[in-house]
Parts: C-alpha cells; sequence; structure tokens
C-alpha cells in the first residue's frame, strides 16, 4: 500500500485550536445559559419539595396544610427548614450524587440556602387561618349554598343591631308605668305610703297575672339553663383546666413574610361553614374532646362548657327576640292586642304617650316569650324560620306565665333553621381574630393529645416561604483549550424560591 505523506503548518496548527477555542467557549457559554435557566426551575423544585412535606395529622384531621417548623427541642427552627430545603437541592441538582459515577453535562452544587422569609398558620390575626379554612371549602361548597349563607348573616347582622329597641321598650313601659302609679299615689295624698310600697316592692316584687312584663321579668330571674332545657337533660362538665397555655392566651411567634392576605366577605363566610362542620356543638358533642360544645367555645370563648353553653344560649333569646319584635310590629292582629292590653294597664293616665310606652313593652315582652319556645324547640332538634309568620307563632299573649312552669316549645317551621345553622349565623357576628384563634385552640389541644403531636404548635406551622439558593458549577468544556488555569474556573447562580399553599 501506498503511503502518503502529510504535514501540518503552525499556522495551521494555531488556528485549528484557536478555532477549537471558540467552540469550545461557545459551547461552555450555551451550558452556563442552560444550567441558570434549569437552576430556578431546581430551586422552585426544592421549596416544593420542603411543602410536600406537610403536617400529615393536620391534614388529615382539620384538612389544613403547614409544614412543621419545630426541631428536636420543641422550638421554631430556621436551620431545619434551611437544611431540610438544601437536602432536597441537593437531589434534584445534582443527581450523581445519589445515582453512582459519572458527570452530568447539567449539574451543580447547592451551596448557601438561606430562609429569607416565611408565613405562619397563626399570621395576621387570624387571616392565615381564614384564608386556609375558605382554600379547603371552596374545593366542597357550591357557589349558591355560599350566597344563601352570606343572605342570612347579613339579615342575622341586622337584627343584632336591632336587639336593644325590644329590651329597651320593656325597661320603658315598666318604668312609665311605676311613674303613673307613683303619681296617681301622690294625688290621692298617699305618697309616704307610695315610697314604703316602692320599698317592699324591690325587695319582695309582686308578678301581675296581667301584665306580660312583669311575666317576663320573672323569666328572666330564671337560670337560661333551667328555662329552655328540659329538667331531665344534662350539660357537660368539661372545662381546661389552665387556660393559659392556649394559643390565644399566648405570645404567638409570628412570620416575616409581608405579603397579606385579600380575604372577602365570601371567604369569610367559608370560615364559618368550615367551623360549623367541623366541630361539635351542643345537639351533638365532642365526647372526646376538652370541650365537648366546640362552637359554643368558638363564639363565647369560656373556659367551661357550662358557661359557654350558657352565653351562646342567651345570644339566641337576643337573636329570636329581635326577630319575634319585628314580626309583632308587622302583624296588625297582634298590635291591636297589645294596644288594648296597654290601654288596660295604663289607661288611667290618659295619656297616649304612655300607652304607647306599655304597647311597646308587651311587644317586647311577647317577643321575648316568643324567643324561649323558638331556643327549646331548637335544642330540642326542630328548625324555626328566621322572620315567622301568622302561622309559625306558638304564643298567646295571655298564656306568657304559663312558660315557666310548662316546658312549652315553638312550632316547627318546614322553611326554618336548624341549631346548628344558627350557630352559623352567630359566628358571622363575631371578628374573624376571636373566632380563628379560638378554633386553633381547639385544634391544637386535640393534636397534642395524639401520639407524637404532643409538643406540636399551630405558630409553628409554616404555610409560605421564600429562600435564596446558591449554586455553583466548574467548567467543563474550557479544560482541553485552556491557558495556565482557565480550567478551574468556576460558575456561581443565586435564585430565589416562592411557596405558598394559600397565595
Amino acid at each position: 500500500m501506498r503511503k502518503e505523506k502529510g504535514s501540518l503548518t503552525v499556522f495551521a496548527a494555531l488556528s485549528m485550536l484557536l478555532v477549537a477555542a471558540v467552540i469550545f467557549t461557545l459551547l461552555e457559554g450555551a451550558r452556563n445559559i442552560e444550567i441558570q435557566r434549569i437552576s430556578w426551575l431546581e430551586a422552585e423544585s426544592a421549596a416544593e419539595s420542603l411543602f410536600a412535606s406537610y403536617d400529615r395529622t393536620l391534614w388529615q384531621r382539620y384538612h389544613l396544610l403547614g409544614v412543621n417548623g419545630m426541631d428536636t427541642e420543641g422550638e421554631f427552627s430556621e436551620a431545619r427548614l434551611e437544611d431540610a430545603v438544601e437536602d432536597y437541592a441537593e437531589r434534584v441538582m445534582n443527581p450523581d450524587l445519589f445515582e453512582g459515577e459519572g458527570s452530568a453535562m447539567l449539574c451543580l452544587s447547592p451551596t448557601e440556602i438561606e430562609l429569607l422569609r416565611y408565613g405562619l398558620l397563626t399570621d395576621q390575626k387570624g387571616e392565615a387561618f381564614e384564608a386556609a379554612t375558605s382554600a379547603y371549602m371552596k374545593e366542597k361548597v357550591l357557589l349558591d349554598v355560599v350566597e344563601e349563607t352570606y343572605h342570612r348573616c347579613r339579615a342575622s347582622e341586622a337584627m343584632e343591631e336591632s336587639y336593644r329597641e325590644s329590651e329597651e321598650s320593656i325597661e320603658n313601659a315598666q318604668d312609665e308605668l311605676k311613674k303613673a302609679k307613683e303619681a296617681a299615689a301622690l294625688e290621692d295624698g298617699e305618697s309616704d305610703s307610695g315610697a314604703h310600697s316602692e320599698t317592699d316592692s324591690d325587695s319582695h316584687p309582686e308578678v301581675s297575672p296581667d301584665n306580660p312584663m312583669d311575666q317576663t321579668d320573672k323569666l328572666k330571674k330564671t337560670g337560661i339553663l333551667a328555662l329552655v332545657l328540659r329538667p331531665d337533660a344534662t350539660v357537660s362538665g368539661n372545662a381546661i383546666a389552665d387556660s393559659k397555655v392556649l394559643l390565644s392566651n399566648r405570645e404567638c411567634l409570628v412570620g416575616n413574610s409581608p405579603e397579606e392576605y385579600k380575604n372577602t366577605l365570601y371567604d369569610r363566610v367559608l370560615m364559618d361553614k368550615y367551623l360549623s362542620e367541623t366541630f361539635q356543638s351542643y345537639r351533638n358533642p365532642h365526647a372526646d374532646g376538652l370541650l365537648q360544645y366546640e362552637v359554643e367555645y368558638i363564639l363565647c370563648g369560656k373556659d367551661n362548657d357550662a358557661d359557654n353553653l350558657k352565653t351562646t344560649l342567651n345570644k339566641l333569646i337576643a337573636a329570636r327576640e329581635t326577630a319575634n319584635f319585628a314580626y309583632l310590629l308587622s302583624d296588625p292582629d297582634k298590635v291591636s292586642k297589645a294596644t288594648e292590653l296597654a290601654t288596660a294597664l295604663a289607661g288611667a293616665t290618659a295619656n297616649p304617650l304612655i300607652i304607647a310606652t306599655v304597647e311597646a313593652g308587651i311587644l317586647g315582652s311577647w317577643a321575648y316569650a316568643e324567643s324561649i319556645l323558638d331556643v327549646r324547640a331548637l335544642l330540642e332538634g326542630r328548625k324555626i324560620a328566621l322572620l315567622k309568620n301568622a302561622e309559625q307563632w306558638s304564643t298567646d299573649l295571655d298564656a306568657i306565665g304559663n312558660i315557666g312552669s310548662e316546658f312549652l316549645v315553638a312550632k316547627e317551621c318546614s322553611n326554618g333553621l336548624s341549631y346548628a345553622q344558627y350557630l352559623e349565623l352567630l359566628l358571622a357576628t363575631q371578628s374573624t381574630e376571636k373566632i380563628a384563634f379560638r378554633s386553633m385552640d381547639l385544634i391544637e389541644v386535640d393534636l397534642q393529645n395524639r401520639p407524637g403531636c404532643e409538643m406540636l404548635r399551630l405558630d409553628h406551622m409554616v404555610i409560605s416561604a421564600e429562600f435564596e439558593i446558591g449554586g455553583e458549577w466548574d467548567s467543563i468544556f474550557l479544560s482541553p483549550v485552556s491557558l495556565g488555569t482557565v480550567h478551574d474556573q468556576v460558575f456561581q447562580v443565586q435564585c430565589n424560591s416562592k411557596y405558598s399553599y394559600y397565595k
């Protein structure tokens, strides 16, 4: 075989070296651009991996998402979160460390990991908790159901604002009747005996069977539980031994995230529905809970079931009294009966203003008597309409005195609301902060009673975070054409990664 001779000049060799240097430099540049692009994706993936390790018990029991930031000592630790993200970053940025030998072109090594900002489940005076609960409820509650509940809540708020009208009408009427009697006694020259009788009436008040206001005064002096519960009913004796340890009574850890939750009335309605569906109440008590009447605790915040139930029932009485008073004013027949009785009680004064005041007091007493029967019915499992009609009315004006001696209940209303639904309306009248933190009291105590969760704290539950993740990599295409120490060059990148469950 004939051999061909060849030669390469120095110029040609240098030219080829320069061309190779350009090509390898371009390759290294393209590699750097691609590594920087995927480094942002991998940084986000590392943060998402952290938030994928949410507390399973919190989710399974209450459908709330949060990463437990507690260390082995029971304290909140930013370093623990940073270490977890660093571990995830190493796995996604440099998989060769875990998959054996080799060198992937697009791998880099994470360097410094820093937690810049974080948000907690207890942040912003309950707004974070509201966002968390409403996010869950949006997946399971139809919009028309929320709208219906919203309108009920607005109606309930309007009734609460006008509650004093009914109460003041009774007080004013009693005052006017008292003044009228005193004036009559003075005209008969019996002012001294009148003063004496007044003193006696203060210590030993007489109840007139003809005066509904006297009858309701007697009812109001009866304990609320004895007034609306059956004689054989039992009330839970559960109580919180040390309320100072509750989340709502201690100084909570606060996140440093500057972002605010922009919750709407829609979110608030969803949170209230979440609470009414998640927690138990008097009609269906939580037998194993720290408190059995959980919704009543969320409403009232007392440290025992009995006081929470008493306060809740008083709120229900007030709500029903206002609604019943509004109905009575719209019913001409009932107003006429009240006018006749007011004329009989105060007609001797011949003062139409006093008669009108007594009439309002009679209507207020009548509304209060009906509200007692309403609350009894609700506790018995019946439904009561938000605003009644004539067919649904249950009390007679001349039979108010029987309410204390007989266990009478209001009529069932086909368009009515249950006890649980009325509690939901009462929740809407409370501030978000109170409702949220009392709810978290119950959640935290319940979880702490479960194995492995003894030190759990909801103000350690991270729901959003921002990390700064650094990465570095060595050049590989510059080595064949490098001069000096260029082949030892190290490239770096800084990535910011944000993640939030509820934003």
